[in-house]
């Protein structure tokens, strides 16, 4: 009897059990919130644990709190309006990247360290400061900390967890750093980065604006960026140009993100500038898929996308085995989230592995790397057309149409607009 129940209950499990099905879940109210976001308070106590010594045991126990209590906040709670479900999207992004970094803090035996950092120090004692931070390509020295209103503990776990391109760190090894272009005086480096978030903002919210425009596309049902009613010629250019927003709308989005941490980092937890330098290095240059993606595309989801299929990746195939992983890990990652994407997304990103391990045998084989025009149109193929069909995915499933911009806070459509229009008709008048 026993075993027979064991049976029935194996051939009728429902993962809906845990993950309840969208009409099931709780709205998300002004009442709620503290219950979304309490899966903060494990995490910054993971984080908390990783820059102190001997916690390994301690950081191994906490790992399933963080990632059922990470898992519950996000998956029995939901927005109930259907025109923002761009905000489930992005919490469960959010969430994806908290289990991420908490599985990296959890099997990291020692804990992270600082680059110069030699040993932590006991959970009843006080990091002293032997950090540095990474200019350029990987040259450390010592930066400048200022006083925050914050305790130190609380500046500590902010730092790991808020540092997503590990500079400064011991998992930043490798990592390409772009060229800061800023002032690294404390108040002109602010006045800048709050000058960029603007413009950021206002690029975004004219493309979220123009995306309104495409029929079926620019609403939060949905619709093909291949608009069938068109001819072969204007099709393909209008979903060009779709695809084409669509990765400055991604690009400028990172740069925003950047720069709202940024902000909070050496504005108030008094960090330096130096921690924290441009996210991208203008893409559209890229002459092969390795500087693409290694180079000039933000490396922000660089440990992430390891810690879910690099590192398995390399242990089964080597370097071949991590690129493809990192990049099904990216694939996938890009088309959990709450269902808002197909398969295509996961097959784009594989793609973009394939693509980067073909130049590696090209240099193997010539002895020159993928570079030039050649390399540049051949970047463009890979990263322009093949990757229509995962803005098609996204688009399909109202994730282009969604809220990016509300209208009371888009100066495009309510002030912009408007004065063209009005313009125009003075034109025609």
């Amino acid at each position: 009897m026993f075993d027979s129940d064991i049976l029935h209950y194996g051939s009728s499990w429902n993962p809906y059990y845990f993950i309840p099905l969208p009409e099931e879940r709780t709205p998300i109210t002004w009442t709620t919130i503290p219950q979304v976001l309490i899966y903060w308070a494990p995490f910054y106590l993971m984080a908390y644990l990783a820059r102190k010594a001997d916690t390994y045991l301690l950081r191994l126990l906490l790992l399933p709190i963080v990632i059922s209590t990470a898992a519950y906040c996000t998956y029995w709670f939901r927005v109930e309006d259907p025109t923002i479900a761009t905000v489930q999207w992005g919490r469960s992004f959010v969430t994806l990247v908290v289990v991420a970094k908490a599985i990296d803090y959890a099997f990291v035996k020692n804990g992270r360290f600082k680059v110069g950092e030699k040993e932590l120090p006991p959970i009843s004692g006080t990091a002293k400061s032997q950090t540095t931070s990474v200019q350029g390509n990987g040259h450390a020295h010592p930066p400048t900390q200022r006083d925050s209103v914050f305790p130190q503990w609380f500046r500590d776990a902010s730092e790991l967890i808020f540092t997503m391109r590990g500079i400064g760190w011991d998992f930043g090894k490798g990592l390409y750093v772009p060229k800061e272009s800023r002032s690294l005086e404390r108040g002109p480096f602010l006045r800048t980065t709050v000058f960029s978030l603007l413009w950021n903002y206002i690029i975004i919210d004219i493309l979220n604006s123009l995306f309104k425009l495409v029929p079926r596309v620019g609403t939060y049902r949905g619709g093909s960026i291949f608009l069938q009613e068109l001819s072969p010629v204007p099709r393909y250019a209008l979903s060009s140009a779709i695809h084409l927003a669509s990765g400055f709308i991604i690009q400028y989005g990172m740069d925003i993100c950047n720069d709202i941490a940024t902000l909070f980092s050496v504005g108030v937890l008094g960090q330096s500038p130096e921690q924290w330098p441009p996210v991208q290095d203008r893409p559209w240059k890229a002459t092969s898929l390795h500087e693409y993606w290694g180079k000039r595309w933000h490396q922000s989801l660089r440990q992430v996308f390891y810690v879910y299929g690099g590192c398995v990746g390399g242990w089964l195939a080597g370097s071949i085995g991590m690129v493809l992983g990192s990049f099904f890990a990216s694939g996938m990652y890009h088309e959990v989230g709450m269902h808002m994407s197909d398969h295509r997304v996961t097959l784009f990103f594989l793609l973009q592995g394939v693509g980067i391990i073909l130049e590696g045998l090209w240099k193997k084989a010539t002895g020159k790397p993928v570079g030039g025009v050649a390399g540049w149109i051949w970047t463009a193929f890979f990263v322009l057309v093949i990757g229509q069909i995962s803005t098609d995915a996204w688009a399909i499933h109202g994730l282009i149409g969604g809220l990016i911009v509300p209208y009371p806070l888009s100066v495009t459509r309510r002030i912009l607009s408007p004065a063209a229009q009005s313009l125009l008709n003075l034109w025609h008048s």
